[in-house]
């Protein structure tokens, strides 16, 4: 065999493993309605939809189990505003050198290589930080070898148990729970069709608002700033694991970690010298007045706090770098997946040929493609067998 046409065979099989891996791995969800039939049919397809951005943009070959339900989140007045949703997301323990070695290891973009170069090196992470009394101070606590631990927070880090699944952690269970508040119900609209209506809010933004939490966009700020107290000692969150996969691109300047309610932390992912957009700082004790698992109020995120009538929001590039660099595998630009499509197109022929009069088919019934193959995303009702 000639060196070219061996070269070329080379060529065809390595296309070949990456087209057979870009079919293998795929995120998927599964979805339990847990709403004993509140959530109608159309609400839950809207769900589905806002599973597909996800899907779309992360190949992480993971199943992401989550409970839908409807619940008293308090009143809702378009006026005057309201909880829409909100999310239970269970925890899994990772020590950091631990969750920055798999990060190394998971890094497949630039995003990822450049965030992975600007951890903390060492056993235990040091920060700015807000004590459970209030007070603040430069938590660089390390090596504690005697109860009660005070290094927890300072090594253990507290990762959705979806996020760890990204990292390579196999896990089985429920992920998390997005209750609906059942005050917005009728404020809700599950199809864009048409735009959003100027008195309605868009549930598929707030579905896929609350998805991203279950991935592992929170904040151990958030935890913070709902238990401070002015009469406790002030090192008793210091035995806890509290801080995210998140919380180590949370900074306030270059080289300071910043892990303070209040303030004006930013999201960077190259050790604060660059600020990509701010974070939001609390609903309490001098934040912002809003969550601080959330990017700044009013900007173009998914991830930002607050959600007007009228409005709609999907991942943004800057959401997807968040995601990306906690561990979710971000696939990669149109350009690339264009080269690899047409080796693929290419390969497939006759293959593809053959599947062509199949698809046909699902246009004829009414349904397109994307609607009828939902990225693996499906419903399962509360009652079904295996449901979590």
């Amino acid at each position: 065999m000639s060196t070219t046409r061996a070269s070329s065979l080379r060529w065809i099989i390595a296309l070949g493993a990456v087209c057979l891996a870009t079919r293998a791995f795929a995120l998927a969800f599964v979805f339990t309605d847990q709403s004993g039939g509140v959530l109608s049919a159309p609400q839950l397809a809207s769900l589905n939809v806002a599973a597909s951005y996800f899907t779309r943009n992360f190949s992480d070959n993971v199943t992401v189990n989550i409970a839908v339900r409807v619940g008293n989140l308090g009143p809702c007045d378009l006026g005057t505003g309201c909880v829409e949703g909100n999310t239970h997301y269970n925890t899994f323990g990772i020590g950091y050198p631990t969750a920055r070695a798999r990060l190394a290891s998971d890094a497949t973009s630039s995003a990822d290589r450049t965030a992975v170069g600007s951890l903390q090196p060492g056993d235990f992470l040091s920060f700015l930080a807000t004590n459970a009394n209030g007070s603040e101070r430069f938590d660089n606590d390390r090596d504690i070898p005697v109860p009660p631990f005070y290094d927890n927070n300072n090594f253990f880090l507290n990762v959705t148990r979806a996020n760890a699944k990204a990292l390579g952690y196999n896990l089985t269970g429920l992920d998390g729970t997005i209750t609906i508040n059942a005050a917005a119900l009728p404020f809700l609209q599950a199809s864009r069709d048409g735009g959003i209506a100027p008195d309605k809010l868009d549930l598929t933004t707030i579905w896929e608002h609350e998805i991203g939490h279950v991935l592992g966009f929170v904040s151990g700020v958030e935890i913070v700033d709902g238990n401070l107290d002015p009469s406790l000692d002030p090192f008793a969150f210091d035995v806890f694991r509290l801080y995210s996969m998140l919380d180590l691109f949370r900074y306030s300047a270059p080289g300071v970690l910043d892990l303070r309610v209040g303030h004006q932390p930013y999201f960077s992912i190259d050790g604060g010298v660059t600020s990509i957009v701010p974070f939001s700082s609390g609903v309490n004790n001098g934040g912002d007045g809003w969550g601080a698992a959330h990017f700044y109020l009013r900007d173009t995120n998914l991830m930002n706090p607050a959600l007007f009538p009228g409005e709609s929001f999907d991942l943004s590039p800057i959401d997807i770098t968040a995601f990306d660099v906690i561990g979710w595998n971000r696939i990669p630009e149109p350009g690339v997946l264009e080269l690899i499509g047409l080796g693929c197109l290419l390969l497939a022929g006759r293959s593809r040929r053959r599947r062509i009069s199949s698809d046909r088919a699902i246009a004829a019934a009414g349904l397109s493609q994307y609607q009828a193959r939902p990225s693996r995303a499906r419903i399962r009702s509360a009652g079904d067998a295996g449901a979590g």
